[in-house]
């Protein structure tokens, strides 16, 4: 039986009553010394950041388990008033012949951008359905596979990049330094 690592997810401690909302006011009106930066809201700037290694559904898969772990520890933190607003996967190893559906989070949004020419790679991103998301962007040169969203609510942008480390070692011998 494989073993889970549940335990060793790392979160932040905020609730979904923490979720900003943008305000139109304008501030040309207001002086300068008025205005103050509002540092970024530390339930929006926690994610929980997994590499994978596969997410394959499938029933007969070994990796089937890991998606069920995933939903469980975030379950786990709902019920104790934590929440991730945005779960970041690299390495899914998917292709488009597996539906959003089973790949689904309660309670959250998906975006992806799977591997279309070799194996590996591929990377997914949940956010809390309570973030509308204006723009969504994919990128696969068969080699690195990105996502990046755009959370107009949150006035957040929103990305997740995969890149194999053998990329940058053929990258890297490929270059002079003269």
């Amino acid at each position: 039986m494989p073993t889970r690592h549940a335990d060793s997810f790392s979160s932040t401690s905020s609730t979904i009553d923490d979720l900003p909302y943008s305000s139109n006011t304008p501030t040309h009106d207001v002086p300068r010394s008025a205005q103050t930066t509002t540092p970024p809201h530390s339930f929006l700037s926690s994610l929980l950041l997994l590499n994978a290694r596969s997410l394959n559904p499938s029933a007969n898969s070994a990796s089937r388990w890991k998606l069920h772990d995933i939903i469980g520890h975030v379950e786990e933190k709902r019920e104790s008033g934590q929440l991730f607003p945005f779960i970041a996967i690299t390495e899914s190893w998917l292709k488009s012949y597996y539906s959003d559906a089973q790949l689904q989070i309660p309670g959250y949004s998906i975006s992806r951008c799977d591997r279309s020419k070799r194996n590996g790679g591929g990377v997914l991103l949940y956010s809390l359905s309570s973030l509308p998301i204006s723009a969504s962007e994919s990128f696969d040169d068969g080699t690195c596979q990105g996502i990046c969203n755009i959370y107009p609510s949150a006035k957040l942008v929103v990305a997740v990049l995969y890149r194999p480390l053998m990329r940058v070692i053929l990258v890297s011998r490929n270059c002079s330094m003269s």
